[in-house]
């Protein structure tokens, strides 16, 4: 029961973990301190982890990695909407 609890919690907060910097960009107007190569790594890395979810049939990753996909692009799309801009 544990194991499966673990199992659910992992995937939800891996896939919310960047909702704050989300937030503070959005709301501050500032991605000064943001590396775009980051989030681009880590965006590739979500789409294969979808895609490893997609082939093992395991709804929770394919979710979780979506939502993860979805957030780090909205903060690559502020990075270059404010490129060469300063906070």
């Amino acid at each position: 029961m544990i194991s499966k609890t673990i199992a659910l919690i992992i995937p939800v907060l891996s896939s919310v973990q960047q909702l704050p910097q989300l937030y503070k960009s959005y709301t501050t107007n500032s991605v000064a301190d943001l590396s775009i190569e980051t989030l681009v790594i880590i965006v590739i890395t979500n789409i294969l982890w979808f895609f490893h979810g997609y082939f093992i049939r395991d709804f929770t990753l394919i979710l979780s990695a979506a939502v993860s996909v979805v957030i780090n692009a909205a903060l690559i799309t502020l990075c270059l909407k404010n490129f060469g801009t300063t906070g």
